[in-house]
């Protein structure tokens, strides 16, 4: 059996311990980072840090674990390990403070105060308060509860790769089964007298049973959508069989060389939703109204056109006749409006005038229209 360190603090070992938390911290910060890009959304970021931490806690847990094991599941018989056990809490240590600073930083609507802030900085004093009380190779050992997180991670981070039965087996098995068990032999036999693992992990439970139970009601939520909406596996057709009518194809006389055939029956399309139904006659209702609308205005337009070019003054048909000269003469009745009687006046003056002029000078009296 091994007995309990006697060294009550070792200041150079505290002091490598916070390097290797600040190390941690910007391993996993440069990984989100590098990594963020491949997964565009944001919940799928804020399992980056989450999924590589509980990986490497669950590697770290197995020394403790296999200890635990063999000495038939007394806690006296774990390992120590102080160097790597201190290591593997200030790595965990180093995930704490990363996740909280990603999350401010690129996912905020994703912290949750309670499971997110709160969780996180308690569990980073509770982790320094276990190292200084040369308890981390016992927090190790309950990182074996690290397992179901980093399945759900994977399953987030890669779809294909989720399984409900899986992850609820293994929360079943290390954080509800495991976790009361712990509990029970710290609360039997108290670790040098120390009641701290069976406070802490008192305090922890509540939470397990929490997530636990919100996990069973997502696979039974899940489940009954499924089973409420069962997916039909419909073939990609790309011609549709045909069916004779008869038993040997006849002949047409108007088509001789083509037989009488049918096409199989069109597939029933589904109903449409009441919501959905109620959204599209509404939306018909309105474009009718509209067009409607359309329709009038263009309507009452044209009315307005017709009535505009009704009134405009259109000139008498005699004045534009006099007007270009083809008029009836001097002889036929006139109907000529006041402003061309001056112009048509003078136009006769002048041509009076012309005719005398010719008359005088050929002295034959003939006289000759220019009119």
């Amino acid at each position: 059996m091994i007995g309990f360190p006697t060294a009550a603090f070792d200041s150079g070992m505290l002091v490598g311990g916070h390097l290797v938390t600040v190390a941690a911290f910007l391993f996993f910060t440069i990984t989100f980072v590098a990594s963020k890009f491949s997964h565009p959304k944001p919940k799928a970021q804020a399992w980056i840090i989450t999924t590589i931490a509980s990986g490497i806690a669950t590697l770290g847990s197995l020394p403790f674990l296999w200890g635990y094991l063999t000495a038939g599941g007394n806690v006296m018989g774990v390992p120590v390990l102080e160097v790597m056990a201190e290591g593997v809490n200030r790595i965990f240590q180093g995930y704490l403070i990363a996740d909280l600073a990603a999350g401010a930083l690129w996912y905020p609507e994703l912290v949750d105060p309670f499971t997110g802030w709160g969780h996180h900085i308690a569990y980073f004093f509770v982790v320094e308060i276990i190292i200084r009380r040369h308890m981390a190779h016992l927090f190790c050992l309950c990182l074996t509860m690290e397992l179901p997180t980093f399945l759900l991670g994977l399953g987030t981070l890669y779809p294909s790769l989720r399984s409900d039965v899986v992850f609820a087996s293994t929360f079943l098995t290390t954080r509800i089964v495991l976790h009361l068990v712990l509990l029970k032999g710290f609360l039997t036999d108290p670790y040098h007298g120390s009641f701290i693992p069976a406070i802490l992990l008192t305090c922890a439970f509540p939470l397990h049973a929490m997530w636990f139970t919100n996990c069973i009601k997502g696979m039974l939520r899940r489940r009954s959508k499924r089973g409420a909406n069962p997916q039909v596996c419909v073939p990609n057709v790309t011609q549709l069989p045909t069916i004779s009518c008869i038993k040997a194809p006849t002949a047409v006389q108007s088509a001789p060389n083509v037989p009488i055939t049918q096409f199989a029956p069109a597939p029933r399309l589904a109903p449409i939703p009441a919501p959905l139904l109620a959204r599209s006659l509404s939306m018909l209702a309105r474009q009718r109204a509209t067009r409607q609308r359309i329709r009038a205005e263009a309507k009452r337009a044209l009315l307005q056109l017709q009535a505009k070019l009704h009134n405009l003054p259109v000139p008498n048909r005699e004045v534009v006749f006099d007007y270009v000269g083809l008029g009836r003469g001097a002889g036929a009745p006139t109907y000529r409006q006041p402003e061309y009687s001056s112009v048509i006046a003078r136009r006769e003056q002048m041509a009076m005038r012309m005719r005398r002029m010719v008359d005088v000078g050929t002295g034959t009296g003939v006289a000759v229209s220019v009119y």
